[in-house]
């Protein structure tokens, strides 16, 4: 059986007219929705708006708007010891702003503050730094974790996340050496950059310079304290405990033990490694 198609077979147009031909309901469809879509006039939604008193006056925006200046960055910041001045937080940030300032850590060495480039190890930027943050060449470098020679004991750390909070790792693994009573040190990661800034005798004028800073103060109270690079694939147990971290909310802590998810590597590392 044939279904039958609806159609329409009359219009009644603005005038009161019934249209019945085919043309004329065709013109008449056209007209409605051009009518439809067409503006006529001036909105009185822009008369409305005009006449809501505004919240924030001019003299309140401009305020809020200006740029901070140093005196202020400077008493967001205290000291002795250093820390963020979370009383002051509450009149100037939201809840997620002081949630995410406060998360990053400060330096125990006093630096007078400068403008760097945080797309280029020393701080400066140039166009090539630019470009090469858009093509990194992959050129790795197979070796395995070696055992330091008695008395040294080795502190291999890594972060999984970016080059700051690695560096920060670096602190806290040298510190946690000091409270295990190790002073005979080698402080290893797979980042050549710190390794390479904590190695320079010139003042680092990057984004890491405050935890470069810290962590050449922290290594003075070793007795002895060297700092080696070594490839991924010879951190690969700090890399593994990095990654557990990361999505753990709490700390964590192992001693004379690995999680199950680092157990392999470690035994990798053990058959591999030889005294240099």
């Amino acid at each position: 059986m044939r279904r039958r198609v609806n159609r329409i077979d009359s219009l009644v147009d603005d005038s009161g007219n019934n249209l019945h031909s085919e043309n004329d309901l065709f013109d008449a469809a056209v007209s409605y929705f051009a009518a439809l879509f067409t503006t006529h006039g001036s909105s009185p939604a822009v008369e409305i708006i005009e006449n809501i008193a505004p919240v924030i006056s001019q003299s309140m925006n401009a305020s809020l708007t200006r740029p901070f200046t140093k005196e202020e960055v400077f008493d967001l910041m205290l000291a002795n010891p250093r820390r963020w001045n979370m009383e002051l937080f509450q009149d100037h940030f939201t809840t997620d702003d002081i949630r995410l300032i406060s998360s990053i850590p400060l330096s125990n060495v006093h630096q007078d503050d400068i403008m760097v480039w945080g797309g280029e190890t020393k701080g400066e930027y140039s166009v090539r730094s630019g470009y090469r943050q858009l093509i990194r060449p992959m050129n790795p470098m197979l070796t395995n974790w070696t055992r330091p020679t008695e008395p040294f004991v080795k502190i291999n750390f890594d972060a999984a996340f970016n080059a700051s909070i690695e560096a920060l790792a670096a602190i806290h693994g040298l510190r946690f050496a000091l409270d295990l009573g190790c002073m005979l040190v080698v402080l290893e990661s797979d980042s050549l950059i710190i390794i390479s800034k904590l190695r320079s005798v010139v003042d680092d004028l990057s984004i890491l310079r405050p935890y470069i800073a810290d962590t050449r103060s922290v290594s003075q109270a070793f007795a002895y304290c060297r700092f080696a690079f070594t490839p991924r694939s010879g951190n690969e147990v700090a890399h593994c405990l990095a990654h557990l971290g990361k999505d753990s909310i709490v700390k964590m802590f192992w001693f004379e033990e690995v999680p199950p998810q680092a157990s392999a590597l470690v035994q990798a590392d053990r058959r591999c490694s030889k005294p240099p």
